[in-house]
């Protein structure tokens, strides 16, 4: 999985492979520790997930996706490519 900071706000999370719950939240944690470390806790930031790579998301691992974002306060936008909806 690579996470980049791209300029002062964007994160770029581009994870690859087959992802399971475990996965999936090992995925989150890699992510938010990477804006802690590069975005200021006064900053707002937009986060871009490019899935197009992943293979295997169960339901769980894409709740678990979601319920973490909904909770982050400073998230301006999220862009998602490449997952596919829940069935």
């Amino acid at each position: 999985m690579e996470v980049r900071i791209l300029g002062d706000s964007i994160v770029l999370v581009q994870p690859s492979g087959y992802a399971n719950l475990n996965d999936m939240k090992n995925a989150v944690d890699l992510t938010i520790k990477a804006i802690e470390a590069a975005i200021p806790d006064t900053k707002s930031y937009i986060h871009i997930a490019d899935y197009t790579l992943v293979h295997g998301v169960s339901y769980r691992g894409r709740k678990h996706l979601i319920d973490s974002v909904k909770k982050r306060q400073r998230l301006l936008a999220l862009i998602f490519c490449g997952l596919s909806p829940f069935k």
